[in-house]
Order: structure tokens, then sequence, then C-alpha cells
């Protein structure tokens, strides 16, 4: 017999026994996870291939954590975020792979609650490995309790300073002198965790941010600590980074070699802005903005990133014009709240040079990322990956037809928020490329070609088996070469010193070993991104 649609009542069945994703469950004995101090608890991590069953007894990962929760207006939810850190059975720091990551002990679970496509940051994060420098890496997976089904989380690996991330120069309470106190140094500009004024944990800029209230702006100790800093080193990078801004306030900022172009990596601020200015992160510029540097002897310079917390943005948001696809960010926020962005960017604005070489970055990631075909898949490809747990995860929180601050919109269902995210990003796209076109482009005929990689041809492109990359080099250099998938998994790399003169690498592509129809390729020459793009298997599209 055929019924019509099933009374309102009915609920689909779903299985809590089994799982295509990873499954984490972690055991706290009876005691309360809270802010602030990890909790000593069991940890479990099914990882299989296939279907994840919870009486499996194989597991990725079987032993001792710690476990506190995170975020701050993300603490009050009723699905919390967790900082988890894998121990050894004398609580020492115990560095593992967790669902094919690196190796490494400190991780976040992230459990996104008002974000209900589940994918905000892994997307923003994603955009910012695909500038060519490292950004966390995210896996979904479904955590367990204390025997109890939490939801959908994004296994995300901490920002900090290690081999397998940003992969900074250490450095020791003991490197005070020379290159070694010049880095490395992972900055935050955030709110003070403390009200420590003596600059120990963080220091406050000398220029306040250009608005009517003049809010002050902090930069935070990430890694090292605040307390794990020399004296010496504190007052190093305090007078490194004010150096900086006395550059970008004078007059002179504009100038090669006198002004702000001699601190910093110039293209990591172009990249900071394109994927603020795309995801409308209305806590841009001034809350969870990371930069870092490295020691001089490394290459020295200021560098914007890596990227964090999206998950209110992206159109999530309905305050300070965060949900509309018109406008800057960088604009400001009126009064807005007590941090304000750095005055920098403003005069970031007004250098042709900038705006010259924002236009050229533009129009290349909109020719291989910013797209709706390369984006849609993206949110496609996730959406995928998430199958029947997104419904368990909104079985157990649900939410689709609830504002959650700070929701600017609400779908009822998923596929209704998965068709809003996919409009907003094609409508913010279309704005911000009409702004982005008028701009002139002042550099036209006027630099010089760099000693660097001058040339490089991807062949065939689209490609039936493999793919042979023709480049030049005009200097002996290192060239790395790698290609990712489409969800952003490295499945290819070749690092390697080639001399000056023309050369091939044939890379296979075949099918047996590299399923999917749309890779990206990422070139590195002697440490600087110089090209990326797409490649695609015949008959994809």
């Amino acid at each position: 017999m055929l019924y019509g649609n099933p009374p309102a009542w009915f609920k689909e069945p779903l299985d809590y026994t089994s799982s295509h994703l990873p499954v984490i469950m972690v055991n706290t004995n009876g005691q309360t996870i809270v802010q602030n101090t990890k909790i000593n608890a069991e940890m479990k991590v099914l990882n299989n291939a296939g279907i994840n069953y919870l009486t499996d007894t194989t597991f990725e990962y079987n032993g001792k954590a710690g476990i506190e929760i995170r975020g701050f207006t993300s603490a009050g939810f009723p699905k919390k975020s967790y900082s988890v850190e894998t121990r050894k059975e004398d609580d020492s720091n115990n560095n593992v792979s967790l669902l094919g990551l690196p190796r490494e002990n400190d991780w976040v679970f992230h459990g996104p609650y008002s974000d209900k496509s589940l994918m905000r940051n892994v997307l923003a994060y994603h955009l910012g490995n695909l500038t060519g420098k490292w950004s966390p890496r995210t896996r979904f997976f479904e955590l367990y309790l204390n025997g109890q089904y939490n939801g959908v989380y994004v296994l995300t690996e901490k920002i900090k300073n290690d081999k397998g991330r940003l992969n900074l120069a250490d450095l020791l309470p003991r490197d005070t002198v020379g290159d070694e106190l010049t880095g490395g140094y992972i900055l935050k500009i955030d709110r003070p965790e403390t009200t420590d004024v003596d600059g120990i944990d963080y220091w406050v800029s000398p220029y306040r941010a250009p608005t009517r209230l003049q809010q002050r702006v902090f930069f935070l100790h990430q890694d090292p600590k605040g307390t794990e800093l020399a004296p010496v080193q504190h007052a190093y990078i305090r007078d490194h980074i004010t150096a900086f801004e006395d550059a970008m306030y004078s007059d002179n900022y504009r100038h090669r070699e006198q002004g702000y172009r001699a601190y910093v990596d110039f293209m990591s601020f172009v990249d900071y802005y394109i994927i603020t200015e795309l995801s409308r992160n209305l806590d841009g510029y001034r809350i969870s903005t990371f930069l870092h540097k490295d020691k001089d002897s490394k290459g020295g310079k200021i560098t914007m990133g890596p990227y964090w917390d999206y998950n209110i943005c992206f159109g999530n948001a309905n305050f300070f014009s965060a949900g509309q696809t018109a406008g800057w960010v960088v604009d400001g926020m009126g009064d807005g709240d007590a941090y304000a962005m750095p005055f920098w960017w403003g005069k970031l604005r007004l250098d042709p040079f900038f705006n010259s070489h924002l236009k050229k970055r533009w129009n290349e990631w909109k020719q291989y990322y910013l797209n709706t075909t390369y984006l849609n898949s993206f949110v496609d490809s996730c959406a995928r990956d998430l199958g029947d747990a997104q419904k368990r995860n909104f079985r157990t929180w649900d939410v689709l037809s609830t504002h959650i601050w700070p929701n600017n919109y609400v779908g009822g269902t998923y596929e209704n928020e998965l068709t809003y995210l996919k409009n907003w990003l094609r409508d913010r796209i279309v704005w911000m490329d009409g702004q982005i076109q008028q701009i002139e482009d002042v550099t036209v005929g006027v630099e010089d070609a760099p000693a660097r990689l001058l040339d490089l041809v991807a062949t065939p492109n689209p490609f039936p088996e493999g793919v042979n990359f023709k480049f030049y080099l005009p200097k002996e250099s290192v060239f790395s070469l790698r290609i990712l998938d489409i969800t952003g998994r490295e499945v290819y790399q070749h690092h390697a010193r080639f001399p000056e003169g023309f050369h091939d690498l044939p890379v296979d592509l075949s099918p047996g070993r590299f399923p999917g129809s749309l890779f990206i390729y990422q070139v590195v020459v002697d440490g600087e991104v110089m090209k990326s793009g797409k490649l695609m298997r015949s008959g994809a599209l």
C-alpha cells in the first residue's frame, strides 16, 4: 500500500551503532569537563576503512587524553567545542597521527552549532591552505562523550609552531642575541586573556584604531606564550612590529625600501585581505587574527595567518552587515565594539601597488578557486562526506528551524542551509569582482620580471592518465610541486633542487592510483608560491 507524506510526528530511524565517518569516543570517568583546565580522560579513535562500528576493537588511538571546553561565545552553546591533548601514561605529551593528520599532541574538536552547514571553518582553512602557506587541516568525525552521541565534529589542527604545522624556527629561552633572537614568533590580534599590563602576555600597539572610539589594538603572544619568553625576546618582537607600524604610519609608507614592504611578506597580506573580505569576516583584521615571523635567516618577514575561526562568516551573522553580500569589511563597523582593526588596512587600500596586486591575485583566484564550479564542488564534497552523519547531528541538536545567535538565515533543512551558503558565495564573488575589476593596475610595464619561475605549462589538461609539467628556471632553485584533490588532501608532492634551464616533470595521475576528476596544483620556487592551477581529468565536465 502506498502512503502520502509521513505525519509530523514521524522521525526517520537512524543508525547510531556505526558511521561511515571516523568515530572518536571520550570517557571522562565521571569528571565534568570545564574551561581553562584540562581534565584526564580516556580516548578511543575508530578510523577503519569503510564503516566504523562502535563494537569495533581495532583503534587508531586508544589511550589517555586531556580535555577542556574551548571558545569565547561558543562556550555558551549546548554543543561545546573542546581542546584535546593526547597524553602518555605519565601525562606527558603523546605525539600521534589522528585521522591521517601529521603527528602532534594538541588538537581542537570544533563542534559546529550556529554554523548549520557544519563546514564554514573547513572551507576557510581549505582556502587558507590554497595560498601555499599552512592553515589548520581538518577532518570530519562523530563524537561520543561518556557513551552519549554528541554530534558531528571537525578535528582541527591547533595553531602552533611544529614541524607538521607552521614549522618556524624554534625559539628557546636562551635565544637572546643575533639571528637566534629574530624568530620564530606566532602572534594574535585579539581580546587580552588577562589583565596583564606589564607586557608578559601581550602588548598594546602605540597606534589606536582609526575610529571615533579609537580602540586599542592588542598583540598577544601565541607560541611561545609570554610566560615562555625571555624579556629581551618580548621586547624584540614588540619593537619589530612597532617598527613596521611606524613605517606604515609614515607619509613614506609606499616606498619599496623605506616603507612597510621592507617588513612584510607582501602576498600574505593580499591573500588575507581576499579571504577575509570573501568570507565577510566580521571579526576579520581585529579578533582571532594571527600573524607570525620566522628568523631573519629564514626570510624573517611579518606574515599574515594562519586563518582561524570562520564559523560565523560566509553569511552566517546578522550584525555589522555580515550577512550582506555587498560592502567591504575593511570599511569598518561604525562605532563597532571594544575591538577594531589596526590602521594598516586603511593605508593599504590607498596604496596603488597593493591594489594592483590585489587585482592580479583576485583574477588568478577567480579563475581557479573563487568561482561557483569550484566552491559548489567543495561544498558538495563535504556534504557527501557527512552523509547520514548530519542527520544524526541535527536529530541530537534540533536547530535547523531555530535561530541560533547570530544566524542571518534559518533554512529549516540541511539542504536549504547548503543552498544558502552556495548562493551567498556566488553573490559575494559577483559583488567583489565588480569592485576589483575597476582597479587600475599601475604595475603593468613597470615591474621588472624577477629572477624566479618565468613559465610553466601543464599538458595535457584535461588529461586522461597523467600530466607533464614543463617549466623554466632562470637560476638554480628549489622547486616544489604539490597536487591536491577537491577536498584539499595532498595526493602528490615533488620537492627537489633543479639547475637553471628548462625542465620536464611527468606526473602519473591514472585513475587507479588517484581517483577523482578534479585536482589543484601549486608550484613553489625557493619558498615562494609562483603559480597554482586546476587539473581536470578528460570527460570530467
